[in-house]
């Protein structure tokens, strides 16, 4: 659909998208609070706002509909060619692996697309989160520019995407024909690493929270044959690489994982440790089998959380006690590993002085919420 200053009302197509001439998108404004008010989106030449610009997270929208700028109260960017609008910009590496790429599908039809443009989710975003975030689609075989805007900006044609995935039980397993684009530019990541994986998360802040033992289950792997990939060590298109040539991958529930979805392929078999009293890891699950279709197994065997009183709530930041010795009969029982030897518990000792460690790191101590209590605490 093409609007050249009618008032013919926006209309939803088979093919999924809407198509404007010199439609204007507009970024957030600064609010009193210095921050930005939380509100973009785009309206046509005449002045009606695109409903279908505005994208979902959870059953909410991510961002509201903005006020149309009046007229002189800004210096218009004119932006020449075809762009795509994708919505909401996250610098944060698991935010916009999630939500805000649902409408990048649009790269997989037959038309020029010059850019990809974005309105920012926080003010202050700089140029080099833009070009990381373009080396993380780059990644997965996604290879467009990516454009975010500061100030409105007028398109001379702008195609507006359906959102097809994201944050929300509707979106996490991404229509068919996201599917089938994201699949089709993983078939291009070129797979290389070991054929065992285990992704570690040893050397992030304690603050990034995990299990109580990781080194305990590191040296278990190890004599396994595992290989410990520290995500944070290698580029995006080495973990990319990795993943993808991996037949067993082995991780607790963390943001990399929703990066595998893009490359995963059915034949590998992949086991989720869960690491918190709390639902983090449906969303990482359906977008799992749904992108890959592989055999995804889950192990839950959390005996309790321990929260830093400074943030006083199970979340990303928390860390749990697991029965290791039970995580390890999951593992063999899946053909995850082929043995039980030296599998264990962590005494009260090792718990006790792990925790202090991680107290003194975080300058404040480390409390235990019983797993019973988690739903309550969350």
């Amino acid at each position: 659909m093409e609007n050249s200053g009618t008032s013919a009302p926006e209309k939803t197509t088979p093919k999924g998208f809407l198509e404007f001439r010199n439609a204007l998108v507009v970024p957030p404004a600064v609010g009193e609070n210095g921050k930005y008010n939380g509100c973009s989106g785009v309206f046509q030449e005449d002045s009606t706002f695109v409903s279908s610009s505005l994208s979902v997270t959870g059953d909410k929208f991510v961002h509201n509909a903005p006020e149309l700028p009046a007229a002189g109260s800004f210096e218009e960017t004119y932006l020449a060619g075809t762009h795509a609008f994708g919505g909401v910009f996250f610098g944060h590496f698991g935010h916009f692996i999630t939500e805000s790429t649902g409408r990048l599908w649009i790269l997989g039809q037959d038309m020029p697309i010059d850019s990809i443009i974005f309105a920012p989710k926080e003010k202050g975003f700089a140029d080099h989160a833009v070009a990381r975030q373009t080396g993380l689609l780059a990644a997965i075989g996604v290879h467009t520019d990516l454009t975010v805007i500061d100030r409105p900006v007028r398109v001379e044609r702008l195609i507006v995407p359906d959102q097809e995935f994201g944050l929300s039980p509707d979106l996490i397993r991404g229509t068919p024909r996201y599917v089938d684009f994201m699949r089709r530019c993983a078939a291009t990541v070129k797979p290389e690493g070991a054929e065992l994986l285990y992704i570690s998360r040893q050397g992030l802040p304690a603050d990034r929270g995990m299990i109580l033992g990781e080194q305990f289950l590191i040296n278990r792997l190890e004599a396994e044959g595992y290989h410990i990939f520290k995500p944070q060590r290698h580029t995006l298109q080495q973990q990319a690489a990795h993943y993808r040539a991996a037949k067993k991958i082995i991780s607790v529930d963390c943001s990399p994982l929703h990066f595998l979805a893009y490359v995963a392929h059915p034949d590998q078999k992949i086991s989720i440790i869960k690491r918190r009293s709390m639902d983090a890891i449906t969303n990482i699950l359906e977008q799992l089998e749904s992108f890959a279709s592989p055999r995804v197994q889950v192990i839950d065997h959390i005996r309790a959380d321990y929260v830093n009183k400074k943030f006083r709530r199970i979340g990303r930041t928390s860390w749990s006690d697991v029965s290791l010795k039970s995580v390890g009969a999951d593992l063999l029982a899946a053909g995850m590993i082929t043995s039980l030897d030296g599998w264990r518990d962590l005494t009260p000792a090792e718990i006790d002085a792990q925790l202090a460690e991680l107290g003194s790191e975080s300058e404040s101590p480390y409390w235990p919420i019983p797993v019973e209590d988690a739903v309550s605490a969350e």
